[in-house]
C-alpha cells in the first residue's frame, strides 16, 4: 500500500497539521505494508492531503487518487466545502460526528472514511500525582485549561468564569494557550497563564503538575487534547459530543451535559458562514470542578482509569492499524471505485 502523503497546514508541529504527520509516520512505523512515497516517485496506490476546511484549495476538476484527509468541529458543513471535497474520491474524517456533518451538508455517504487518531502514550506518560517524591513540599489543587486563544470554540473563557464562581482555598487554574503574542488579563491572582509552544517534555511535566483538565469545547472534530490529558491520568471535564464522543465516557470522565445549541462565533468568522455547537450547562461545569476539588482521591482514580483506557484503546500504534485497515480494502485508485467526484 503506496501512499503519496502532503499536507495544506501552515505548520508541522502543532494542531492539525501535527495530528496529520503524525498518522503519516505511525502508518509507516507500525503498519508493515504501508509505504510513503516521495513526492517526486511516479507510482502510488492513493495521494493523501491533509487540509482543514479553512484552506480554501478547490481546483478545476476531479482528482481520481486524492484523499482528503480531513475535519470540521461544528455544523452546518459551510457550503464551499462540498465543493472542495467533490475533488477527491474519498474524504477521510476522524469522527462519526464529522461524518454526519458531511453527509447533512450533501456529501454521498459511501464516499466518507472514518478513522480517529491515538495518544503517544511515551509522551503524555502515565503520571502518578500521589507519588510524594513529586511534591515534596505539596502544592495546590490545580485545574488544568487547554486552548488555542480566548475566546474560542474551546470553552476556556467559561472555565475561567467557573472557576471565579468557585473562589476555593489553595487551588489555582493553569491556561495553556499557544497564541504566545497575546496578554491576557484577568482579576484573578490565582489563573496562570502559560503561553507559546511546548515540547511535549515541558507539556507532560506542566500536565503532571495539575489535578482535573477542564475542556467544555463546544465542538470538535476528534478533540486529542483531553485524550492526550487522559493518558497522564488526569481527570478530564468534557462533554460526550462532537468528535470527542469517540473516546470520552461517564466511566472515564466527568461529563457535561448537553443543553442546545448555539453560534460559535470563531468558528464562525473561519469558515466564513453561521457554525453552531454544542451549549452546555455551565452549572453542570461548576458542580464537576468543585465535586473534584472536595473528592480528590475519587478523581485521581478516574484519571488512573482513563490512562488505563487509552492505553487499551487510543494509542497511535492502534490508530494506524486501524486506518491501514481502512485503506487497504480501496485498492489503488486505478482499480475504478467510485467516490465524492462529480457531485
Amino acid at each position: 500500500m503506496k501512499l503519496l502523503w502532503g499536507t495544506l497546514m501552515q505548520s508541522e508541529f502543532s494542531g492539525y497539521g501535527r495530528v496529520g504527520v503524525t498518522m503519516a509516520t505511525s502508518m509507516k512505523k507500525y503498519v508493515d505494508d504501508a509505504e510513503l512515497v516521495g513526492r517526486f516517485e511516479m507510482e502510488w496506490d492513493w495521494r493523501i492531503v491533509v487540509a482543514v476546511p479553512y484552506n480554501w484549495i478547490v481546483g478545476c476538476h476531479y482528482a481520481p487518487d486524492l484523499i482528503w484527509h480531513t475535519m470540521v468541529e461544528c455544523r452546518p458543513l459551510a457550503p464551499g466545502l462540498k465543493e472542495m471535497y467533490r475533488l477527491a474520491r474519498y474524504v477521510w474524517v476522524p469522527s462519526q460526528f464529522v461524518k454526519e456533518v458531511a453527509v447533512e451538508g450533501g456529501v454521498p455517504e459511501h464516499s466518507i472514511l472514518v478513522s480517529g487518531y491515538g495518544v503517544d502514550t511515551k509522551q503524555c506518560p502515565w503520571i502518578d500525582r500521589k507519588d510524594p517524591g513529586l511534591f515534596p513540599h505539596g502544592r495546590p489543587f490545580r485545574y488544568f485549561v487547554w486552548t488555542d486563544g480566548l475566546p474560542t470554540r474551546k470553552g476556556a473563557v467559561q472555565a475561567m468564569k467557573a472557576f471565579n464562581k468557585l473562589d476555593l482555598p489553595d487551588c489555582e487554574m493553569v491556561v495553556k494557550t499557544s497564541q504566545e503574542a497575546m496578554q491576557y488579563k484577568v482579576s484573578n491572582p490565582n489563573i496562570r497563564f502559560i503561553q507559546g509552544n511546548l515540547g511535549w517534555w515541558e507539556l507532560a511535566q506542566l500536565m503532571g503538575q495539575c489535578d482535573v483538565m477542564v475542556y467544555p469545547s463546544q465542538g470538535e472534530g476528534f478533540g486529542l487534547m483531553p485524550l492526550e490529558a487522559m493518558s497522564t491520568g488526569m481527570c478530564v471535564i468534557a462533554p460526550q459530543s462532537s468528535g470527542m464522543a469517540e473516546f470520552v465516557r461517564p466511566e472515564y470522565n466527568l461529563v457535561i451535559p448537553v443543553i442546545g445549541t448555539e453560534r460559535v462565533a470563531t468558528s464562525s468568522a473561519s469558515y466564513q458562514t453561521d457554525q453552531f455547537g454544542d451549549k452546555l450547562d455551565q452549572d453542570a461545569i461548576i458542580g464537576h470542578m468543585e465535586w473534584a476539588y472536595n473528592n480528590r482521591d475519587a478523581a485521581y482514580e478516574i484519571g488512573k482509569h482513563a490512562s488505563r483506557y487509552v492505553r487499551r484503546r487510543w494509542t497511535w500504534a492502534l490508530a494506524a492499524h486501524r486506518a491501514a485497515d481502512l485503506l487497504r480494502p480501496l485498492g489503488n485508485w486505478r482499480d475504478g471505485h467510485s467516490g465524492a467526484g462529480g457531485l
